[in-house]
């Protein structure tokens, strides 16, 4: 899910807490109503597929997040498809 990256307000990755410059790609959370740079959003790739050994409750959350709103939109991808038609 993308969302429009407002470069006027807070600018700061929650995850890495680096600057996030006009053109990265950035995704929001909702959760902590803040963004996540690319450089972040690897950050939590590496830890979900590392298998989560270390505790880290904001990530799990962010990443439970985007795992529903990625799922929710690849459903209405497949409906509109057609992929769901008796």
């Amino acid at each position: 899910m993308t969302e429009e990256f407002d470069y006027t307000e807070n600018n700061l990755c929650f995850v890495t807490e680096e600057e996030i410059v006009k053109g990265d790609s950035c995704r929001f959370t909702y959760e902590y109503d803040a963004w996540v740079s690319e450089d972040g959003q690897k950050m939590i790739d590496e830890w979900v597929q590392s298998g989560m050994q270390t505790e880290n409750m904001d990530w799990k959350i962010i990443h439970t997040e985007w795992y529903a709103q990625d799922e929710e939109e690849a459903t209405m991808i497949d409906e509109n498809m057609g992929f769901y038609d008796d």
